[in-house]
């Protein structure tokens, strides 16, 4: 995003992208930077499960050889939560955590939990 001048933009949307970039951190203070003061980032991520549950360690044991980046182009497992809780480039930031029920029994794919929100400049 380099070709667009700081804050010109008013609003920037992002599903499923940081699983797949190297740096979240400097995708981050990208879109902190394009957009307007006041300006909103809606954002929907899906994330590593809570530590230590059966799809935790299925997440990881994917992610550890390599499978899932092969599989889903170069997307990987990352504490993306985390990333954006501690960038400090926004004013605000709200966010949910949900999961995504594969059918009615309630089972859940690989890639759930989701966090969805808005962060504004």
């Amino acid at each position: 995003m380099s070709c667009i001048q700081s804050g010109t933009i008013d609003l920037v949307i992002a599903m499923q992208v940081h699983c797949s970039v190297t740096n979240v951190n400097m995708v981050l203070k990208e879109i902190s930077r394009v957009l307007k003061s006041g300006g909103k980032y809606y954002f929907m991520e899906h994330v590593l499960d809570h530590n230590y549950t059966f799809t935790y360690f299925i997440q990881y044991f994917v992610s550890l050889i390599g499978l899932w980046k092969k599989i889903f182009a170069g997307c990987s497992f990352k504490n993306i939560e985390k990333e954006i809780d501690n960038c400090n480039c926004f004013s605000r930031l709200m966010k949910w955590k949900f999961s995504v029920r594969l059918h009615e029994y309630g089972s859940h794919t690989l890639m759930s939990p989701h966090i969805a929100g808005v962060a504004t400049k």
